[in-house]
């Protein structure tokens, strides 16, 4: 029984359990309604790229061609 209680006391001190304690905690503060609104926040944000790019193309007369070369030049900037 002392072995069992020693191997309880090691684990609590340990590497893995500090970093489920962490986990557990951050789960209590990130809740999914902020998920919820950082993946529409995120979602507003290409769509407005991708207007972006629609107006110069519009504004610039340019052939809707181009959409997909511009997409492309934002996805790597």
């Amino acid at each position: 029984m002392a072995s069992l209680r020693k191997k309880i006391s090691k684990h609590k001190c340990s590497q893995s359990h500090i970093s489920a304690e962490n986990i557990i905690h951050r789960s209590k503060l990130e809740t999914m309604d902020l998920q919820i609104i950082k993946h529409n926040k995120l979602q507003y944000e290409d769509t407005e790229k991708i207007f972006r790019a629609a107006y110069f193309i519009a504004k610039n007369q340019r052939p809707f061609l181009d959409m997909p070369k511009l997409i492309d030049l934002q996805a790597l900037n």
